[in-house]
């Protein structure tokens, strides 16, 4: 995919590097709190301006961020990449880079597993397993 100039002159649109994420330009920002029955969750929702969506695809999409490394995530102008799932109203967002800040969000609630964390895992798995293996063959 080309890069293409930015409209209000700040350089290119970045080009995605999430598989399936798009990227835009940060307008309309709101920000504020659901109340639930376990207590309250903060939410920042904005517009992407998509400067070349493809063929099919709308030129701005609405995108909301949960929880509180939604906060402060993105401000107006900044060029963002959202990967999540979209229904009617807005793409309900698992993985974001700004791509103007550096700043990286993942929704606690996606089910994503951070590399750290699985390598973690896995090495605690294979202890286990080894000590396993090591007591019954008496090692």
């Amino acid at each position: 995919m080309a890069d293409v100039m930015d409209p209000h002159g700040r350089g290119e649109a970045p080009v995605p590097i999430l598989a399936g994420g798009v990227v835009g330009e940060v307008s309309k920002i709101t920000q504020g709190t659901i109340q639930h029955d376990k207590g309250s969750t903060f939410v920042s929702t904005f517009r992407l301006q998509r400067h070349d969506p493809p063929p099919g695809h709308a030129g701005s999409v609405t995108v909301q961020l949960t929880g509180s490394r939604a906060i402060g995530f993105a401000a107006e102008g900044d060029w963002v990449e959202v990967l999540g799932t979209a229904n009617r109203e807005f793409i309900n967002v698992r993985r974001a880079i700004n791509r103007t800040s550096g700043a990286e969000y993942q929704n606690p609630e996606s089910g994503f597993t951070s590399g750290v964390q699985l390598a973690v895992e896995v090495l605690v798995i294979g202890f286990i397993f080894t000590m396993g293996i090591l007591s019954i063959f008496g090692g």
